[in-house]
This record gives C-alpha cells, sequence and structure tokens, in this order.
C-alpha cells in the first residue's frame, strides 16, 4: 500500500482534512479485520454521498461543455460516465488499488481490483473532495478527470457495448444474431486468457473478427468492437 501523501500526489488532491480521505480508502472489510473504531467505518458513507455528487458535477460539466445539445443526449453522455464500468476503469488508471485498505482476505482474491470496489471507492473519494474543499473545487477537480482519463466518453459517436450495438446493426438488416465462438484460452489457471470469434452476415458479406480478454464477456466485446470497425472501413454503417 502507498502512502497516504502519494495518493494526493496521484489524484492532484490539495486535502484540508486527511481524515476523510483515509475514511474513503478504508474498506469495511479492513476495518473489521483490524478491530477498528466503528466511527472509521465511513467508507460506505461516504459512497453514499459522493453517488450524488457524482451526478450533480458531471451534470454541471455537461450543461457548460455543450449548451446546445439536446436532454436526451446529455443524459446518454451522462450515463456513460457514471457508470461503474467506467468507474471501475478510471479506479485502476488512477491506481486506486494501490491505495485502498482491505482485509487479508480480500487481498489474497485480488479485492482491491474488484470493479465494484473500485467504482464504490472513487465515489467514496468523489464525496470526501466535495466535504474536505467544497463545490467549485470540486467541480473544477473532477472536469480535470474527464478531460484528462474520460474525453473519449464525450464522443456522441462513442460506443460503449459494442456487442449490443452490433446486434442492432444486423437485426436492422435482417440478418441473423451474431455468432460468438471460444475457440481457444491461454494462460494459467488463475490468470487465463479467453480468445474469441464472432460471425456475421451483413449485405450478402461474410464477415468476423476476433477478440481477447480476461474474461468471456470481455473478449466477446473486443471481438464485436474488432468487426464494428471493419464494418466502418467497408463504409457499411
Amino acid at each position: 500500500m502507498s502512502s497516504l501523501s502519494d495518493f494526493f500526489d496521484v489524484l492532484n488532491i490539495e486535502p484540508n482534512d486527511e481524515r476523510l480521505y483515509q475514511y474513503a480508502l478504508t474498506h469495511r472489510s479492513y476495518i473489521h479485520q483490524k478491530r477498528k473504531n466503528k466511527r472509521e467505518d465511513q467508507q460506505e458513507r461516504l459512497e453514499f454521498f459522493g453517488d450524488a455528487v457524482l451526478k450533480f458535477v458531471v451534470s454541471y460539466y455537461l450543461m457548460h461543455k455543450f449548451p446546445n445539445m439536446e436532454e436526451g443526449m446529455l443524459t446518454k453522455i451522462r450515463a456513460r460516465i457514471i457508470s461503474d464500468r467506467s468507474l471501475a476503469k478510471l479506479g485502476l488508471q488512477l491506481k486506486l488499488d494501490r491505495f485502498v485498505l482491505v482485509s487479508d482476505s480480500e487481498k489474497a482474491f485480488g479485492g482491491q481490483q474488484r470493479p465494484a470496489l473500485l467504482s464504490d471507492t472513487f465515489e467514496a473519494i468523489l464525496g470526501a473532495v466535495y466535504l474536505d474543499k467544497g463545490v467549485e473545487y470540486t467541480q473544477d477537480w473532477f472536469s480535470d478527470i474527464i478531460e484528462e482519463y474520460m474525453s473519449d466518453y464525450l464522443d456522441v459517436d462513442f460506443i460503449v457495448d459494442y456487442k449490443t450495438f452490433l446486434q442492432e446493426i444486423v437485426q436492422k438488416y435482417g440478418s441473423h444474431l451474431p455468432a460468438y465462438d471460444c475457440y481457444k484460452m491461454t494462460g494459467p489457471e488463475h490468470k487465463k486468457m479467453f480468445h474469441y470469434k464472432v460471425v456475421i452476415s451483413l449485405k450478402g458479406q461474410r464477415f468476423e473478427a476476433i477478440g481477447e480478454g480476461e474474461n468471456k464477456k470481455l473478449a466477446q466485446q473486443v471481438a464485436a468492437k474488432a468487426c464494428v470497425e471493419q464494418l466502418r472501413q467497408q463504409q457499411l454503417i
């Protein structure tokens, strides 16, 4: 575990009350293992508050970033940014797995890198920033994070779920649903890589693409993305 000062450097935070951030980075499993005082079990409360702060600061950012955009598209972009998947990815980019305190049993299974734990921890940190520094600081701080780490989500043509997008394309043209096949698995048992192939027919043409990932869902998403890019190159979508 890295130090709290390293955490402030990585996340570019100038704290007033460091305790708030210590609370945000301390998972309940750690509290129980170390038999800490219940007053220190604050992460879930901060996450609850941070969830509300997240919606507000992202809405504020988008209202100013896109003054002429319709509400429906603003809602769609906000949903991309605040999704658990996006926050978990952000958590890894910000190295939160290095800073969050979890129990030994949680750590033994890589718990500090679980997507749900990362997204919850980030929301707790956001709640801590707001309580510590106020609304204007929080808005500026999170705006910088969006610009640096999440700018892809601001593209109106950005696709989050390539599997669903690909399925919608073939259904639109009355074709069969995409067929996914796991053609091999590599790596040791505790760190397997899944290799998938997807095949579709569209406008009388056959397309196939491959993808790999640390789980089946991710590998299928990567394959679907590669297939979508093929269709774009062929100017079919």
